[in-house]
């Protein structure tokens, strides 16, 4: 007799249970709106600037291994080892004048590596060269990753143009591909 009232109990608690649920799912909130998270537009360097938490001129150390981080997708990340010239933005706490950063990139069946054909300003870093990069922190890196990346001597992405967008950082407008979800009942 005891298991049957204990059985009967049980149930009533969990028909109670799911009323209340069930009321405030049809009465108890409003709409509910969700914004999407948009990627970085890298197109435009004041988006990127305001985004890093540096931004370096550097001439690439070495390169080191290749992280395979969605085997099957050919997306991984590149490791580097950065000579730092120049801080446009950061200071030497959170960029020390020798510092080792991942890159975003992919690799083709020829091995070769690419950082993909709607990236800019994302040059596939090459020992010995100079290029002006912005980035995050990351220790799982060895100390940061690279957001962008552009050859310092291009006409197009020097320095300056570069020391310009710091001065003329900017976030990036929100998304447009808000979803808002109304209750159902």
């Amino acid at each position: 007799m005891k298991r049957r009232t204990l059985a009967v109990g049980m149930a009533g608690v969990l028909v109670a249970a799911g009323a209340v649920g069930g009321a405030w799912t049809m009465w108890g909130h409003d709409d509910v709106t969700v914004e999407a998270v948009c990627a970085l537009d890298t197109s435009r360097r004041e988006y990127v600037t305001h985004h890093a938490v540096w931004v370096v001129v550097a001439k690439v150390a070495e390169r080191g291994r290749y992280l395979d981080q969605t085997p099957g997708d050919s997306g991984g990340v590149l490791l580097s080892t950065l000579t730092v010239e120049d801080r446009l933005k950061g200071d030497g706490a959170a960029v020390p004048a020798t510092f080792a950063v991942g890159q975003p990139i992919g690799v083709n069946a020829d091995g070769a590596y690419y950082s993909g054909p709607a990236a800019e300003h994302q040059a596939v870093l090459v020992p010995g060269r100079r290029y002006v990069i912005a980035g995050s922190l990351a220790p799982e890196y060895g100390g940061g990753y690279v957001i962008a990346a552009d050859p310092a001597d291009d006409t197009r992405a020097t320095p300056d143009a570069w020391t310009r967008a710091v001065a003329e950082a900017t976030p990036q407008p929100p998304c447009e591909d808000i979803v808002t979800d109304a209750p159902t009942g």
